[in-house]
Formats: structure tokens, C-alpha cells, sequence
């Protein structure tokens, strides 16, 4: 029970509380006035101003901008960005920062290749500065963001002749990009709802799968690539310690799944944040026009980046308009609209949206895997009656799907030479799956069995002899060639699928039209 004193101590503070909320609030101008006077404005003039803040730094952006600049204005780059460094509205220091500053990015970007310093006679024999940027970059080359450089430097690991070599581009590419996380999160969410039911599938216990959730993530393509390249790119610039990259899936996944910006933000539920991932989009646009150098511009990625700019146009035009407008220099065009141009379309559509089942590449190559990894779980589980339906679901006009007995005879000699079939992420590398997009007669006939000793080995032999000829006569593309290599717990990786796709019964059908030609030791 409260004392005398106590009561009346918090009577007082309720009643001061009281007081506080009934207190009416100054009423502010109502519409149409002011609330400034003559004495305010002579009180702000007779005021001492406020002293202003130096903002001023060396960036990458700026560097390139003065070498591109200084020798048309009759100025030596060097000398300029020197001078620069030192003459600026900063405090003055006994250590300038900017020049040291200035000394990093010099050598950030020389280590790359952005720039280069010739000698004195090089200069003098082709009339231009010692110091200049280097040739063979797009007139616009990016380098606002600290890690361009390295982006630049990173296309240098990536095979131009992979199938996947514009995709990797783009990742390449998103890694140094600022993150989404709204839209990562909701990606990284469904990662762990996809594992999570995976692993109750399996039977594992609560506590393992908690631990293993640990380690999903959204998707990060070439991570490990790109990963060991920056801890070396690192060493050799230790001034961007503070940056890391951060790879992701973004644009990718909207490549390889044929997805528009509605599509995305739609899978993933995240509407209330779609400025971020258009912007984000936006962001992704610039860097892959500007960083990828013209030798590694393929006409996949010229059709990507295409592709971006009209989606992005689709949504909301003016984030572009103001770039380009700035970049060229010109006068942003007047806008008689609500900013949107045209539909979205996913990436390899046609223009009334619809998209053939093969005309998105990274689409289509991702089914043919996943449809004949399939047949690698089912023959793990010797399930001969799963792997009929599964030929029979995606059979083609032109081979006849196998049946269990075909299966069956085919299980039945891998057994007797391994234990069982890999189906973890090890027998998942892409580098188990090859796809021959142009096949000859030729490729096809050495799938023939050497001897032909049993009624199923002279079947197959005539199979596949009508096939080949099918090959040959079709159209190049026409029909492709689907290798998948089993893992065995050898590790002789002897044994493997062999199929055949149909492309145009695939885009009819709205589905892989696949079917197998041969399974056994290479």
C-alpha cells in the first residue's frame, strides 16, 4: 500500500501527464499562408552563414571521366587529376587523402586493364597522353561502383564457349550489384521451405534439419568462382577491404524461368517493395551495357540486355530516359504519358506474350536436365514402372517411348556392375549433363552397341539407325542430344543416358518431347 506522499507524488506526475496530452498544439498556417515574416528574413541575412562542408572525392567514375576529357581540352589527364587532388574546397592537411586516394584507383584500374601507362615515345609517336584509358572499353564504361574493376577482370575466368556464357556474364555482373534484400530474403524463405520438405521426404530429424538450414541461402551462381577470384583480386587491391561482392540470382532467374517483372515480384510476394527491384533491374541494365567490353558481347547478351530495357520500359520508362538523357548529354524528352512503354515480356517471348518452349534457350536446356535427372532417380529407386511413364509422358513423334522390359534389361546389367546411383548434388553438376545442340548422323550411329548379340541390342541398333537418319535429313537444331552421366559409387562415371529432343514437338507440346535412345557403358 502507497503512502500519503506516494500518492500524492504520482497524483501529481499523472495529472503533469494529463496536462502534456490536453495541451493543444501550436496551430500551423493554413492553406495559402506563410509563417515567416519581414523579421525572420532580416534575422536570416544579418545572420553569419553556416559554414559548408567539403564533399569533394576522388572516385573511379571521375577518373575515367578526366581521361576521357582532359586531351580533347587541351590538358595532360595526369597532371589534371593531380591537380584536382589538390586544389579542392578541402581543409588543407599535411597528408592529402585524395592523393592517396587518387594512387589507388590508379592502380585498381590499371591491375585491370581499364587504364594504361605508356612511355614517352609511345605518347609521342600516336599523339596521345601517357596516361589513358585503355581501348578496347564500351565508351561508357561503368565505374561508379568501386567493384566494376573486378567485374571487369572476373569475365576474363569464364569460358566464352560454355552454353552458359551469357548467363554467367549476368551473374558476373549481378554479384557487384547492391543487393535487393527484400526480394533475396523472399527467395532465400522458399529455398528453405523447397529443403525443408526435401528433407522430411528423407526421413531426417528435426535437429539435422535445422542444422542443414543453416547453409541454404538464395541462389548464388559462380560463388565459389568468384569468391577465390576477389580474395586474390583482394590481395592485390587491399584498399576495397571494405567491399564485398555479393552474388546473386536475380536476373538470371528471370532469364532461366521466362519471368517478367510482374512474374518475379508476384512468385516471391514482395509488392510492397517492387521500387527496389526495379531499381535493381535498372541498376543491372547500366552495369551490363557498360562493363562487358565489345570481344565478349555475344548476340545472346546483346539480346538480354535488349530484353531488360524494354522490360524495364514496360514498368516504368523514365528511370531510363534520365540515365540516357544524362549520358548523352541531351535534354530528357517531355513525357505525355504515365511513364510505361509497350507489355512486359519474359525474355524470349513473342510479341503477344506467349513463349515457345524452346525459345527461351536457358529455359529449355534447365527442363531437358531436370527431365532426364528424372530418370536418374527413378532408376536409382529401380523403379522400372516410373521410368516407362516418364518416357511415355514426353514421347516424340518420331521414336517410340521405352517400356519396362527395355529398362528393366538395362538396370539389370548396371547392377551387376555397381551398387547403386548417385542422386545428390555431386550427381547433379551440370558437368554430368552435356547437350549436343547440332548433331550428325555420325554423332548419333556411335551410340550403336559395337556387337549386336540379343534381340534388345539388334532393336536398338535399328533404332538408332532410323534416327540417324532422321538427323540428317532435318533442319540443324532440329533435334538434339542429351547426355546424362550416372554416378557411381566408384566414381568411373562408365555408365550414361543418352536421349534424343525433339524441339519443335517440345514447343507444340508445351513440354520436353525427349526419348531415349541408349543407357549403358560408354
Amino acid at each position: 500500500r502507497l503512502s500519503a506522499a506516494q500518492e500524492a507524488a504520482r497524483d501529481a506526475r499523472e495529472a503533469k501527464r494529463a496536462a502534456k496530452k490536453s495541451a493543444k498544439k501550436r496551430k500551423g498556417p493554413g492553406e495559402g499562408e506563410i509563417s515567416w515574416t519581414r523579421s525572420t528574413f532580416e534575422r536570416l541575412v544579418d545572420a553569419a552563414p553556416e559554414q559548408l562542408t567539403s564533399r569533394f572525392e576522388m572516385t573511379h567514375a571521375m577518373v575515367l571521366n578526366v581521361l576521357a576529357g582532359a586531351p580533347a581540352a587541351g590538358r595532360d589527364p595526369g597532371e589534371h587529376l593531380v591537380w584536382l587532388a589538390r586544389n579542392n574546397d578541402d581543409p588543407p592537411t599535411d597528408r592529402n587523402p585524395h592523393l592517396r586516394r587518387l594512387g589507388e584507383i590508379y592502380t585498381s584500374m590499371k591491375q585491370a586493364g581499364v587504364v594504361e601507362h605508356v612511355s614517352s615515345a609511345q605518347a609521342s609517336a600516336s599523339g596521345e597522353p601517357r596516361l589513358r584509358a585503355a581501348t578496347d572499353l564500351p565508351d561508357d564504361f561503368a565505374l561508379n561502383q568501386p567493384l566494376s574493376p573486378f567485374a571487369l577482370a572476373a569475365l576474363e575466368l569464364l569460358d566464352p564457349e560454355s552454353p552458359t556464357f551469357a548467363l554467367d556474364v549476368v551473374s558476373v555482373i549481378e554479384s557487384v550489384l547492391e543487393d535487393p534484400r527484400p526480394l533475396l530474403f523472399a527467395q532465400e524463405k522458399a529455398a528453405r521451405a523447397e529443403a525443408v520438405a526435401a528433407m522430411k521426404a528423407q526421413g531426417m530429424e528435426y535437429d539435422e534439419r535445422m542444422a542443414a538450414l543453416e547453409e541454404v541461402t538464395w541462389p548464388r551462381p559462380l560463388a565459389d568462382l568468384l569468391g577465390d577470384a576477389f580474395a586474390v583480386y583482394l590481395h592485390a587491391n587491399p584498399w576495397i577491404e571494405d567491399q564485398e561482392i555479393s552474388p546473386k540470382s536475380v536476373v538470371r532467374e528471370m532469364i532461366e524461368n521466362a519471368l517478367t517483372f510482374t512474374g518475379i515480384v508476384g512468385r516471391y510476394d514482395v509488392g510492397r517493395s517492387e521500387g527496389i527491384v526495379l531499381r535493381y533491374l535498372t541498376d543491372a541494365y547500366r552495369a551490363l551495357r557498360q562493363i562487358v567490353p565489345d570481344e565478349l558481347m555475344t548476340d545472346e547478351l546483346r539480346s538480354i540486355i535488349a530484353w531488360l530495357s524494354a522490360l524495364i520500359r514496360a514498368v516504368d520508362s523514365s528511370l531510363l530516359d534520365e540515365w540516357e538523357a544524362m549520358s548523352t548529354g541531351q535534354a530528357l524528352p517531355a513525357s505525355d504519358g504515365d511513364g510505361t512503354e509497350g507489355t512486359e515480356l519474359a525474355f524470349g517471348a513473342r510479341e503477344d506474350g506467349t513463349v515457345p518452349f524452346s525459345a527461351n534457350r536457358h529455359a529449355f536446356r534447365t527442363a531437358i536436365r531436370s527431365a532426364l535427372f528424372e530418370r536418374v532417380e527413378a532408376m536409382s529407386r529401380d523403379n522400372v514402372e516410373a521410368l516407362a511413364r516418364l518416357d511415355e509422358a514426353s514421347r516424340t513423334p518420331l521414336v517410340a517411348p521405352w517400356g519396362e522390359d527395355e529398362w528393366d534389361a538395362v538396370l539389370e546389367r548396371y547392377w551387376a556392375e555397381h551398387e547403386w546411383i548417385g542422386i545428390d548434388q555431386r550427381a547433379r553438376a551440370l558437368s554430368l549433363c552435356s547437350l549436343n545442340e547440332t548433331p550428325t548422323r555420325e554423332d548419333v550411329l556411335e551410340l550403336a552397341p559395337a556387337t549386336a548379340s540379343s534381340d534388345f541390342e539388334r532393336g536398338q541398333v535399328a533404332r538408332i539407325e532410323a534416327i540417324a537418319d532422321a538427323v540428317d535429313e532435318a533442319a540443324a537444331g532440329t533435334f538434339w542430344l542429351a547426355t546424362q552421366t550416372l554416378f557411381d559409387p566408384e566414381e568411373d562415371m562408365d555408365w550414361r543416358i543418352v536421349a534424343l529432343v525433339d524441339v519443335p514437338a517440345s514447343d507444340e507440346a508445351g513440354r520436353v518431347a525427349l526419348a531415349t535412345i541408349t543407357v549403358g557403358a560408354r
